[in-house]
């Protein structure tokens, strides 16, 4: 009996599932719990200073994300991961002395500029120490990610039972992930604060690579991020409703649950040298299950959103129900995204997202004036719609891969996904 529950959850597909599906769960718990805690107009601050502090660590990390899966394929035969945990140890040491620096010496004090000043380093070494844990021990990662979830619900826990919310409560919520992961991590990496000689080689390999790899990540989140930072420059647009939107985009986000738990394992793969079908077959796995999620969340959000939010909430399901058919195709670019970068084929990730981008920017602009953050829910769902559907095309014309072969389920899909759950 339990020998063949430590085999069934050796497939790493099926760890990630379980693994991740725990995780939504604590991060369900922890959205609600946080929502109610700080209100409205704090969460809209919240979302506001993360998506600024999101948009900053792409550009100083430079690609490093990206870069790691390459260059491990390409040096198969060399062991660079504790040289390249040790290089971005340095180089974010040096971060950290540059915005303190920055921030007492050149920036005036304000407490919104300080919160980002503080997060930038900490949230962009902690999703890269995760990131390269995840490339080379997907199971171990993923288990020390649910028990963080669980730890992080339960600071939740706490202050909502015996704190009243205000802004420093607001920081410590967004920072204290940010640092277990860095202990955790850092942990596992088993890597001592070493400085061979091959990292001068190490960092002029990401100083090569990483460029595109940054601008294509950096577009990413601007594709997720930049209607919440457009929406408050807008004097019809309150924080109440910037928080709002903020809980609706992050609900709707969940639809995209089966891409974002398969995605880490198969760039592990395809750096472990999978085929392209690799792709096309979790593609169509995912869009028939993205589905089937899809209509489950639109059926129960109405009455849950408010029933678990509060009523000063309820607009929230109107931006879910907006954006479910974006949140459908974003898996593609989820998944394809990897395949490019992999084979280092970054530079079309940038200029498809570009087109993305632009899209979601020109809806903010004719849409939010008048519908305000309805209007921004719409130019993101189309947005994200046209994101994956180029995609498709592109890796179709790139592997000759049928568009059908991207979407319709085959009945070997469904063999696999029967094997896969009862080995």
């Amino acid at each position: 009996m339990f020998y063949k529950i430590a085999h069934f959850l050796r497939n790493e597909y099926i760890f990630a599932i379980l693994s991740r599906m725990i995780s939504i769960c604590m991060s369900m718990f922890h959205s609600i719990l946080i929502a109610r805690y700080l209100g409205a107009s704090l969460r809209g601050s919240m979302s506001y200073i993360s998506g600024i502090v999101s948009i900053v660590c792409i550009i100083i990390t430079f690609g490093m994300h990206q870069a790691y899966p390459y260059l491990r394929k390409k040096y198969s035969d060399q062991n660079i991961f504790k040289p390249y945990v040790n290089l971005t140890r340095i180089i974010y040491l040096f971060y950290t002395c540059f915005c303190v620096a920055g921030f007492t010496f050149f920036i005036p004090f304000d407490k919104t500029s300080a919160v980002i000043f503080i997060l930038i380093p900490l949230a962009s070494y902690s999703d890269l120490i995760e990131y390269l844990c995840l490339i080379e021990s997907p199971n171990k990662k993923n288990f020390i990610a649910t028990l963080i979830s669980v730890a992080d619900l339960a600071f939740i826990v706490v202050l909502y039972v015996f704190t009243k919310s205000s802004f420093w409560w607001m920081f410590a919520i967004m920072s204290f992930s940010y640092a277990l992961k860095i202990i955790a991590f850092s942990f596992l990496s088993k890597c001592p604060l070493q400085i061979p000689y091959c990292y001068a080689f190490l960092f002029k390999e990401i100083l090569r690579y990483g460029f595109f790899p940054m601008l294509a990540l950096l577009m990413t989140t601007l594709n997720y991020r930049i209607d919440t930072i457009m929406l408050k420059q807008y004097e019809n647009v309150s924080m109440n409703a910037l928080g709002v939107y903020a809980i609706g985009i992050s609900l709707a986000e969940k639809i995209t649950l089966i891409p974002d738990i398969l995605k880490g394992v198969l760039v592990s793969k395809l750096a472990k040298g999978a085929k392209p079908s690799e792709v096309a077959k979790i593609s169509r796995l995912c869009f028939a299950t993205t589905i089937a999620f899809c209509i489950f969340v639109l059926f129960v959000g109405y009455w849950l959103v408010p029933l678990l939010y509060g009523n000063e909430y309820e607009g929230a399901y109107t931006i879910i129900f907006i954006s479910a058919t974006g949140c459908i195709f974003i898996g593609y670019f989820k998944l394809i995204a990897q395949y490019n970068i992999i084979n280092k084929k970054q530079l079309y990730n940038v200029l498809m997202l570009g087109v993305s981008i632009i899209i979601n920017v020109i809806g903010n602009l004719l849409l939010v004036p008048n519908y305000g953050i309805v209007g921004a829910a719409i130019s993101t769902s189309i947005g994200h719609f046209v994101c994956g559907l180029i995609f498709v095309i592109y890796f179709c014309r790139q592997t000759s891969i049928s568009v059908g072969d991207m979407f319709i389920p085959m009945k070997g899909d469904f063999v696999l996904l029967k094997n896969m759950f009862a080995r």
